[in-house]
């Protein structure tokens, strides 16, 4: 009996924004919405919180993702993704991961969570000790 081997790529994110995002059309009609969501990394042993990870998005024919602003709160369910391109100066070949969302894809969401009318309120979560989840 022959295993079978599952691939999966599926990755989900939520955070705020902190900038407004950058919205690129083409002639076809096409437009990717570029963002950068900070991804919270728990606290330390000294009860101070680690630095947050900054994960790129690319989201393909999302029109609500176009309206997006500096400081909603948006929860992402995507796949990794990569661009590779040569360095123009060295000809190195050079990567850049980000998270690729398309509307077309199954299970692909961008979507704006909560209160978007106070870009001052604080970072509230639902969960207070993200050390106590076990996964």
């Amino acid at each position: 009996m022959t295993e079978q081997r599952r691939e999966y790529n599926r990755v989900e994110i939520e955070g705020k924004l902190a900038r407004d995002p950058d919205v690129k059309y083409f002639e076809s009609g096409a437009f990717v919405v570029s963002f950068s969501v900070p991804v919270y990394q728990g606290k330390n042993q000294d009860g101070g919180y680690k630095p947050s990870v900054w994960k790129d998005v690319k989201a393909w024919g999302f029109e609500d993702a176009a309206n997006l602003r500096k400081g909603d709160r948006v929860h992402v369910v995507g796949q990794f993704g990569q661009d590779v391109w040569n360095d123009r100066q060295t000809g190195e070949e050079r990567k850049k991961e980000h998270i690729f969302v398309n509307r077309k894809f199954t299970g692909h969401e961008v979507y704006v969570i909560g209160d978007t009318s106070s870009q001052t309120q604080p970072d509230e979560s639902p969960v207070d000790d993200y050390d106590s989840i076990p996964f």
